[in-house]
């Protein structure tokens, strides 16, 4: 359920790609990440998911930056 949150699609250059690996952990993983993208996200943002051409997934959202991790003391 989208609550408050609009779904949309841009499919200006779509390409197939495989993945290997088990598809239930995959699928697990692809939820993880885009749930948290939304969740992480600014009110009205947008969430991004492209591949490049070797294959690489990024996903990203207009939401804050994630923190660097603290270095220990």
């Amino acid at each position: 359920m989208w609550v408050g949150n609009q779904l949309g699609q841009d499919r200006r250059q779509v390409q197939q790609s495989a993945v290997t690996g088990d598809p239930s952990l995959t699928a697990a993983l692809l939820t993880n990440l885009i749930t948290n993208a939304i969740r992480h996200n600014r009110p009205h943002g947008t969430v991004d998911i492209t591949t490049t051409p070797s294959g690489r997934l990024i996903i990203t959202n207009t939401g804050p930056p994630i923190p660097p991790p603290s270095s220990p003391a």
